[in-house]
């Protein structure tokens, strides 16, 4: 069921790049989404999945963070811990 006055709720998204040799992680903060759009046809011979679309907006915080990723000095703990929390840098040590 979707409601017309349902309000979309900020979210956080996690993520990497499947192929990506270096298994970069990313996140961007503060992230709302369309609703999807309505896609059909008829069944042929063929079953090609039926997709749909939505547009991703990701929009600054109000410290002005809107995204980050994983680097070669990432802490081991943070990188292996990425996908339990959303991870935000600590200022006082600049990680």
């Amino acid at each position: 069921m979707e409601y017309a006055s349902a309000e979309a709720k900020p979210f956080a998204l996690l993520y990497e790049v499947n192929g990506d040799q270096k298994a970069t992680r990313r996140v961007l903060y503060y992230c709302t989404v369309s609703r999807p759009g309505e896609n059909a046809s008829t069944t042929g011979k063929t079953k090609t999945p039926q997709t749909d679309t939505m547009s991703l907006t990701a929009v600054p915080m109000a410290d002005g963070l809107t995204r980050a990723r994983t680097q070669e000095n990432t802490q081991a703990t943070v990188f292996n811990e990425w996908y339990k929390s959303v991870w935000r840098p600590n200022t006082a040590t600049g990680v």
